[in-house]
């Protein structure tokens, strides 16, 4: 019995050492499966991590080529802007002589009209050209109480004709000027304001309703006007010849694109000076137009109205917008009288003036000493009563007589100089040949004086021309006869054109300056030919 009961206990040890070993199993294979589970999952995430970490390795990348696309795009716009910078830079420093410079300079264009924008044909749209104020620290008085910066001049702007022609002639200008204005790009002394400034309400209440619609729709305007010229496109596409090469060129206007200008344009002012602006000129020489509030921040209303009585009193003519004077003086007292106002008077930049009695050393000297103090750049000088053997009482100083014209000639102001009805002992009386002028500062010099017979002067019109390297034209009398000696004493100063006039005629013959050293040394034998 012990031993059958020891059996019965040791079954019973092994069948729960069974049981809890099938349990053990049992916990081992669950252990297993979620081993092999988390294996699974552990692998996903590896996979999972790994596809991550490349996705993270692609976004750096794309991250660092976006940094560098827009570094590039950075680099290029502070380029595009640094050339922009330089053509307004050259646009706004570009300095005009005063006979070179009949209009004003700059201007904007703009759609006008409130029909639909054509895109296709752009530049089939009608067009109007705004002129510009060019005030700025030039204008600014000690107690000024106005801006100045600059705007549209207060005029309500002139329709464009044949745009397409304008575009080839004016279209990197017009782009130049444009996104000055739009980018507020401030040079040489002008500030450049908001677009919604460039119409002040001063001059919208002034001005037509075509500008008051101009004013609320400016932005676009530009914008559009901006797409036209760089697109440059006209009938579906077909490219303006010459335009997109030229915005990467562009120069500021020459005196001739200016003067070319009104050509353009279909409703301008009879006897006005377009955009009702005024023509000034700073202390540095430079020519600015600039509205009606601005030309009178700098100047004195009591010296302007004296100088404007004075010549209405002496039968001239004074065009205060251009600042161009004409007048007749018969006597020292009517002289006397002109320069006391003339002294004053800052507005004036072109003066003619006839001599109507024979003038003596002093009187040329006081004309001297007046022209020194003003602004004038443009002078004509008319002595057609000027005689030859001079008044008695100046015996003494007929040698010299007419020094003072040339001190007059190389004054660094004047720029245009003309002498009509030249004397005929203008060089004989005068100590140009041991003087040794320098006349630098001269672009034109006229003498198409009949009584000057300048065959017989040829050592003094050699000097004179020899020392006035920087001239741009030059005009004078001559004989058929006496064409060829005269051309031959100056070819070999010549870098401009030369106007031969005939005497007593209206004829005259251009001669455009030789195309190389070679040239100036041909005889030109049939010159005389082209007279006749």
């Amino acid at each position: 019995m012990g031993h059958l009961q020891e059996l019965k206990d040791e079954l019973a040890v092994i069948t729960k050492l069974t049981t809890e070993n099938k349990e053990l199993t049992t916990e081992v294979k669950e252990l297993t499966s979620k081993t092999f589970k988390l294996m699974i999952e552990n692998k996903e995430l590896v996979i999972q991590m790994a596809k991550q970490q490349e996705e993270m390795k692609q976004q750096q990348i794309q991250a660092l080529k976006q940094q560098e696309e827009m570094k590039q795009l950075q680099i290029q716009a502070l380029k595009q802007l640094s050339l922009l910078q330089n053509r307004v830079q050259a646009v706004m420093t570009q300095t005009y002589e005063l006979h070179e410079y009949p209009i004003p300079r700059l201007f904007v264009v703009l759609p006008h009209g409130d029909s639909s924008w054509n895109i296709k044909n752009r530049f089939s749209n009608d067009f109007r050209l705004y002129f510009l104020c060019e005030c700025g620290e030039h204008t600014k008085s000690t107690n000024s109480k106005i801006p100045h910066h600059i705007h549209l001049a207060k005029h309500e702007g002139y329709d464009i004709t044949r745009p397409t022609d304008f575009f080839k002639q004016y279209g990197p200008y017009v782009l130049t000027i444009l996104k000055m204005l739009k980018f507020g790009i401030s040079v040489a002394g002008t500030v450049v304001p908001a677009v919604s400034l460039l119409t002040s309400s001063d001059t919208i209440n002034q001005a037509s309703s075509s500008l008051r619609q101009l004013a609320s729709n400016i932005d676009r305007g530009m914008d559009q006007v901006i797409g036209c010229i760089e697109k440059a496109s006209v009938d579906e596409g077909e490219t303006v010849d010459g335009i997109k090469d030229m915005v990467e060129n562009n120069e500021a206007l020459e005196g001739a694109d200016l003067r070319k200008l009104d050509t353009f344009l279909k409703n301008k002012d009879e006897n006005k000076v377009l955009g009702n602006l005024y023509r000034t000129v700073t202390t540095e020489g430079h020519v600015k137009w600039v509205c009606i509030d601005h030309y009178r921040e700098n100047y004195q209303a009591k010296a302007a109205k004296a100088f404007r009585d004075t010549v209405d009193v002496l039968g001239g003519s004074f065009d205060e917008n251009v600042g161009r004077v004409e007048v007749n003086i018969r006597s020292k007292v009517q002289a006397d009288q002109l320069y006391l106002t003339l002294e004053k008077a800052k507005s004036v930049y072109e003066l003619d003036i006839i001599f109507c009695w024979d003038a003596t050393y002093s009187d040329f000297k006081r004309l001297r000493d007046t022209l020194c103090t003003t602004n004038i750049g443009v002078l004509g000088l008319d002595l057609f009563l000027c005689e030859p053997q001079g008044v008695s009482t100046d015996i003494l100083n007929r040698g010299r007589r007419y020094d003072p014209i040339f001190d007059i000639m190389r004054h660094p102001s004047i720029r245009s100089f003309e002498i009509v009805n030249t004397p005929p002992d203008l060089f004989q009386r005068s100590s140009l040949l041991s003087r040794n002028d320098d006349f630098s500062h001269l672009r034109h010099l006229g003498i198409p004086g009949y009584r000057l017979k300048i065959e017989d002067e040829i050592p003094s019109l050699k000097c004179l021309i020899a020392n006035a390297p920087n001239l741009t034209s030059l005009g004078l009398v001559s004989t058929c006869e006496s064409l060829l000696a005269v051309y031959n004493a100056v070819v070999g100063y010549q870098t401009y054109p030369i106007d031969f006039f005939q005497y007593g005629g209206e004829n005259f013959l251009r001669i455009p300056p030789p195309r190389d050293s070679a040239q100036s040394k041909i005889s030109f034998q049939n010159l005389e030919q082209l007279f006749k």
